[in-house]
Order: structure tokens, then C-alpha cells, then sequence
């Protein structure tokens, strides 16, 4: 368990939610107040992501051509 006036908290507040995290007991004294810091849910895992853009499977074949003019084709050429 930890305990904490609210000055030492915000010094150390990253520590803390970490701990948190960890499931140990928090708490933060305010004006004679105590304050519980905990978890309340974890994260929902992500899903499959959508691409951000596609290649043309021309390109990762190596199937492309660039010449000393600028002009770029798809293809053997």
C-alpha cells in the first residue's frame, strides 16, 4: 500500500500510475481528504488494422523501370 500527500503525488505521478496499474493500493491525502487511485478497466485489444495503402505487386517483384529522364513505368520496360 501506498500513501501519498498530494504534493508528493504530482511529483511522482507517472510512479504512481504505474503502480496503480500493477494493482497496488494507491492513495493521495488532500486537506485531510484520502483519495484512492486505481484501475478502473483494461484496455479492449485492437483488431485487425486496416493498411494504410497498397503496393503494386509489380514493384516488390522488381518489375519497374526509372531513367535518367524521370520517366517511371510499371512493367519489364
Amino acid at each position: 500500500m501506498m500513501r501519498h500527500t498530494a504534493t508528493t503525488a504530482r511529483k511522482h505521478l507517472s510512479a504512481l500510475l504505474d503502480a496503480a496499474e500493477a494493482g497496488e493500493s494507491v492513495f493521495v491525502e488532500r486537506h485531510g481528504r484520502t483519495f484512492k487511485l486505481e484501475l478502473l478497466s483494461e484496455p479492449e485489444p485492437c483488431g485487425p488494422r486496416k493498411p494504410l495503402f497498397t503496393v503494386d505487386e509489380s514493384l516488390l517483384d522488381g518489375q519497374w523501370h526509372f531513367d535518367a529522364e524521370g520517366s517511371f513505368t510499371l512493367g519489364s520496360g
